[in-house]
């Protein structure tokens, strides 16, 4: 193990590391003064920590927080979210609308290529098999899905 590896593991902490890589480790910091000093300086620190007394938040804290962070917000000008929409510049506000009206075209074109194929008696439990193959593009050569058209074609489905 390098240097490198050992100040990476000793910044996430040696804990859940595999037994192969905690005996590597430990054999590294026998071996190199400098991680093992840089463990130790580490271990003290994790130490102080475990070791500092836990206080509890005073009651309504988290809510008295939230409510000043939003009064200093309206006060330093932040628009809200309505106001930060109105805001957007207008080639945004196009490029979003002509997005949504492009989904939602390719959504009843698709929804209207099925029901016309299901209408004229095509019904299927697969409809996958509704689109034929003039409508889709060619399948390359070789390619998973010559395999497979070629196995369907064929009658070998099992």
């Amino acid at each position: 193990m390098d240097c490198k590896r050992a100040k990476a593991i000793l910044e996430d902490g040696i804990e859940g590391l595999p037994e192969g890589e905690q005996s590597a480790f430990q054999g590294h910091l026998k071996s190199c003064d400098a991680c093992a000093r840089l463990f130790k300086r580490h271990e003290r620190i994790r130490e102080a920590l475990r070791s500092a007394p836990r206080h509890k938040a005073p009651a309504g804290f988290s809510s008295r927080v939230m409510a000043r962070i939003r009064t200093e917000g309206e006060a330093a000008g932040e628009p809200g979210f309505f106001r930060w929409l109105m805001s957007m510049p207008l080639h945004i506000k196009a490029a979003e609308a002509a997005a949504a009206v492009l989904a939602v075209s390719i959504g009843v074109w698709s929804a209207g290529f099925l029901s016309e194929r299901i209408g004229a008696g095509q019904t299927t439990e697969n409809y996958t098999e509704l689109a034929s193959l003039e409508e889709l593009d060619t399948v390359p050569p070789g390619s998973m899905g010559d395999m497979y058209l070629s196995i369907k074609e064929n009658g070998n489905e099992q």
